[in-house]
């Protein structure tokens, strides 16, 4: 074991010192390019090649389902410079949906390296195909709020069809998910879409009335016979820190040891700091300690780890009382915490070893006593 660790050090070490790295600073700009697809139409966009290394030579291709009518104004290049991509679209595509062209850059390697790994990236170009007919596509946001905030809502329709959509309606209905029950609803005022046109809905909703807890958001479009609808899920806080789990049992012969408070915080935005004052009471018995502060980012789940010495505490179980404080407000909750003795889980199988070595000893035993026993009945 030990010559293999000195060769594999070896070989790290000779790696390190006479093995140069390729370099990772290759970049193309722009990164992605969108347009929609017009029967026959030419396109002309400069890329510029980002490289730190002003000798590299860098290869420039391009590979996609539509790469037959892309031409490059050159295929490679020196470190940092230009080239120009053209776009012929055809008078027609069969398949609808979005077609993504890659744009290539790849170093070459160098001849002296003993390990080379060839730097590739590439820039996206993407041509939409409209669908037949009237087809639509919708994108829903709401952000998580916390409570008596202003809700925004905002729907991105775009039109992807290959005819204009004349919306007659457009609205927004919100569902408390915790409860079931329907809670608000917001419209807005119906517009005509062109052929790859889009078109932004933005409102503010009053959430006074809501409570706190999970929503669901359905967004609904409707064109004549064609609905489209999207669905978003939000959630609403309030300030709120709650003590979901702890730990129940500590030992008194165990000396110092980790005691867990796990927190969940129900609150749109950072706490800070956040601790927990641990109580525990048997009567006559009492014992108290802070954990460590903490800082939970929004909706956070966290475990904070703390360390106790329960060793003067008798056996038994506790009254416990945990509240976490937090900027603004705190929370209580009570339970059990037992004290009790600490055994090895060695010992337990020690224990039934023996019992085990015991039974097997008094069952040869039992059979030696028959076996002679059977002897001397045969004589």
């Amino acid at each position: 074991m030990g010559r293999l660790f000195f060769y594999m050090f070896g070989f790290c070490l000779f790696v390190s010192l006479f093995v140069p790295f390729g370099s990772a600073a290759l970049g193309i700009s722009p990164a992605i390019k969108e347009v929609n697809f017009v029967p026959g139409a030419n396109y002309e966009w400069d890329y510029h090649i980002i490289s730190d290394d002003p000798d590299k030579k860098i290869f420039i291709s391009v590979d996609g389902d539509l790469a037959q009518y892309v031409s490059l104004s050159r295929s490679q290049a020196s470190g940092e410079g230009e080239f120009t991509v053209t776009l012929n679209l055809p008078s027609d595509i069969d398949l609808p949906g979005q077609h993504t062209i890659a744009i290539n850059l790849e170093e070459e390697p160098p001849e002296t390296e003993f390990i080379g790994v060839a730097i590739r990236i590439s820039g996206a170009l993407r041509v939409f195909v409209p669908y037949p007919g009237r087809y639509a596509e919708l994108a829903l946001s709401i952000p998580d709020i916390n409570m008596n905030e202003l809700i925004p809502v905002e729907i991105h329709m775009v039109n992807r069809g290959k005819e204009a959509i004349s919306i007659s309606n457009i609205s927004v209905k919100f569902t408390n998910r915790d409860t079931g029950s329907s809670v608000d609803s917001l419209s807005f005022t119906p517009v005509d879409l062109e052929v790859s046109g889009d078109r932004y809905f933005r409102k503010y909703l009053n959430s006074s009335s809501f409570l706190p807890g999970n929503y669901m958001a359905v967004a609904s479009v409707v064109s004549s016979s064609d609905i489209w609808s999207v669905n978003k899920s939000f959630r609403i806080g309030s300030l709120f820190v709650n003590i979901t789990n702890y730990t129940n049992v500590i030992y008194n012969n165990k000396g110092i040891q980790k005691f867990y408070v796990n927190l969940q915080s129900k609150w749109n935005g950072a706490l800070s700091p956040v601790y927990v004052d641990v109580n525990i009471t048997n009567g006559s018995t009492f014992f108290s300690f802070r954990t460590p502060s903490a800082d939970l980012a929004p909706w956070a789940d966290y475990k904070i780890e703390s360390y106790v010495d329960p060793s003067e505490l008798p056996l038994g179980d506790y009254k416990s009382v945990l509240t976490v404080s937090y900027p603004g407000a705190n929370n209580t909750v009570s339970g059990i915490i037992s004290v009790k003795k600490y055994y090895s889980p060695y010992l337990y199988y020690a224990i039934i070893g023996a019992v085990l070595l015991i039974v097997l000893v008094i069952v040869v035993l039992w059979l030696v006593l028959r076996r002679r026993k059977s002897s001397r009945e045969k004589n």
